[in-house]
């Protein structure tokens, strides 16, 4: 055996292997498989090493060369479709992906650049041979331009009585129940109290006395001068059925009619005043 240092510079060039016996190399090693085991020392093996053709960009020759290779033979994913929980394991991957990461000035100056006289940046403009062209591929296409598949389509009577049917869960949006505050004041009894207060106080403020008119259109609220909050609390109303059937919450008497202004200002004093009668409680108790 020859000792000391192999240096590979002086070693004889290993002769190239010509076309035809590249080919045959090809057709030998078709549909062979590494084994599991293979591939984990391979993936051992590469880990921590950068890719040898990292940085080197794939020349046009080379681009047709593989697209002419390719040409005839079938996608290993062609008909195949995921499994839903292959499906589920993707979209919270991707979800997680960029997660509470955020691009460096550099990143987004670089990103900037690259985009700059794309069709997706901004102020971009297609030429009108494009938009001409455009329109002409989407005549023939049958979600293209008058050619949708639900243009024109009306659902039947009963597909409408059927939808408008559904409550809860049944609809695809629904995100839990309605909050009952939000149940009363959308209802029509509501809507009633409310243009009751405004007609018996002539749609004017009773604080600063402004009312629509002159061109000048005035915001008007119907504020509970005994809070809507403090009724519900006080009946321990609890359901829609018990809040219609609660007299106090439906009395005209507690209605008043203030602009937007001095209704937020009116809450917001208010609310400070309930804050320092509480606050004064609480001491009190503890001492």
């Amino acid at each position: 055996m020859p000792t000391g240092i192999y240096d590979r510079t002086k070693a004889k060039s290993r002769p190239s292997c010509s076309e035809e016996t590249k080919k045959k190399i090809s057709n030998a090693n078709l549909g062979r498989h590494h084994t599991l085991e293979e591939r984990i020392k391979i993936s051992k093996g590469l880990k921590g090493k950068p890719s040898p053709k990292k940085g080197i960009p794939i020349s046009e020759e080379q681009k047709k060369k593989i697209s002419e290779a390719n040409k005839g033979h079938i996608a290993w994913n062609k008909g195949k479709s995921w499994s839903e929980e292959i499906k589920k394991k993707i979209s919270r991957n991707s979800s997680r992906h960029f997660l509470g990461k955020h691009h460096t000035k550099e990143a987004k100056e670089k990103i900037r650049q690259a985009n700059l006289g794309s069709k997706n940046s901004l102020g971009f403009k297609h030429t009108e041979e494009w938009k001409r062209k455009h329109i002409e591929r989407m005549r023939g296409n049958k979600y293209g331009l008058g050619n949708h598949v639900l243009l024109g389509f009306k659902h039947s009577m009963e597909t409408r009585i059927k939808k408008s049917m559904r409550r809860g869960n049944q609809i695809y949006n629904y995100k839990g129940t309605t909050p009952l505050y939000e149940q009363i004041r959308k209802n029509f009894k509501y809507r009633q109290w409310r243009d009751d207060v405004f007609m018996r106080d002539n749609f004017t403020c009773q604080e600063c006395g402004l009312h629509s008119g002159c061109g000048k259109a005035i915001y008007l609220h119907a504020h509970h001068i005994i809070f809507f909050s403090d009724i519900v609390e006080r009946y321990e109303i609890l359901t829609f059925k018990e809040a219609m059937n609660c007299e106090e919450l439906w009395n005209m008497n507690n209605g008043q009619t203030l602009c937007k202004d001095c209704h937020k200002q009116l809450h917001s004093e208010l609310s400070l005043t309930t804050l320092r009668i509480k606050s004064c409680q609480k001491i009190f108790q503890s001492s």
